[in-house]
């Protein structure tokens, strides 16, 4: 288990405590943590879901103040605007990428499994069982708090799609697209 240390005030190293992480408990009060030696977690899941993976790995670094490696969110450039799912394959590289995911798993103190929308592809599948050869920590989106809260910025985002196509069918008008029969 990662130790951090809890400091009240930047010069008041003698009133330090160090947690357990897990036993951090939040009082409302501004703390600094000073982190000796961060958990490393590697995201697993399909390339399908980079998007979901990105906001995954943002959360835990931010949160949990883990370090973080997956897969990469490259821009529509990169493939001329058609980033096909299955990147490495299309590239040519997948055997020599998997291997080195399996060698971030061996870096890493626990695997974030994404398993969005309960999809678990032959790769993640491996990964898995990697991981828990190794006897690496496993967790899943789908029973994690941070899947919780991506699930709920989906749904929030959702919800205001939704808000906003009801108000086009019902009388309100894009800003873009004036009337012009009046």
């Amino acid at each position: 288990m990662m130790e951090i240390t809890v400091v009240t005030e930047p010069c008041e190293w003698e009133s330090r405590r160090t947690w357990q992480m897990g036993n951090i408990m939040h009082y409302g009060l501004e703390r600094r943590l000073v982190m000796d030696n961060p958990k490393v977690v590697v995201l697993c899941g399909s390339s399908r879901f980079c998007d979901i993976m990105a906001v995954c790995a943002w959360l835990i670094e931010r949160d949990e103040k883990a370090i973080t490696m997956g897969l990469h969110l490259l821009p529509e450039w990169y493939c001329q605007g058609n980033i096909p799912d299955h990147l490495a394959e299309y590239e040519g590289v997948a055997e020599e990428m998997d291997t080195l995911h399996l060698r971030k798993i061996d870096m890493a103190n626990e695997i974030f499994v994404v398993n969005f929308l309960d999809y678990i592809g032959k790769s993640t599948t491996r990964e898995v069982e990697y991981a828990s050869a190794n006897g690496k920590n496993i967790r899943w989106f789908s029973h994690d708090p941070i899947g919780e809260g991506v699930m709920q910025i989906i749904q929030k985002k959702q919800a205001k799609l939704k808000a906003e196509i009801e108000q086009l069918k019902f009388g309100r008008e894009p800003l873009l697209c004036p009337r012009t029969d009046k």
